[in-house]
Parts: C-alpha cells; structure tokens; sequence
C-alpha cells in the first residue's frame, strides 16, 4: 500500500520482543514464529502502538534522523505494508 493510502490510519505492534543482538531485533509472534529485524523495521514496529497514525510516525522519524519526510514516505509505508502482511502490526479502527 501507497504512502497516501496509509497516512492517516494507526497501527499497532503485534507480538513479543523476544532478543536482541548488536544490530538485529527479534519478535515472537502469537504463532511462536520469530522474525528477525533490522533496526529500522525493529523501530516502526516499536513506535506503531496505536497512538500515533503513520503521518505522524513519519514525521517523528524525520525529526529524530533528521531526513527529510518525503523521503521517508514511501519506505516507512512499504515497512508498515510488510508488517501487516506478516501479522507483526494491525491498524487501530
């Protein structure tokens, strides 16, 4: 899903942490299948906890890695997409 699409809905992270090592994260899903993250996948996971829509999560990341947001648009939704896709997020109704 697009970018513009997405904007304005909310997700919420699905799932445990469950280790971590130098540069890759580790979520258990309520199947006991674990994903291996990098730390951007690892960090919207983190921060989709149902209180922020991506707009906004774009916006933070922007912030906190000072790049500009149309250049993260696209990428963090395509992250958002995967996630949903593997049942690690659900969007907030």
């Amino acid at each position: 899903m697009s970018y513009a699409e997405l904007k304005s809905k909310k997700f919420t992270h699905k799932g445990e942490e469950t280790g971590a090592t130098e540069d890759t994260f580790y979520v258990t899903d309520e199947n006991q299948v674990t994903y291996e993250m990098s730390a951007a996948v690892y960090y919207i996971w983190k921060v989709s906890d149902g209180t922020r829509s991506l707009e906004e999560i774009v916006k933070q990341a922007s912030e906190e890695l000072n790049i500009p947001v149309n250049e993260l648009e696209e990428p963090i939704a395509m992250i958002i997409t995967k996630l949903l896709e593997s049942n690690l997020l659900a969007e907030v109704k």
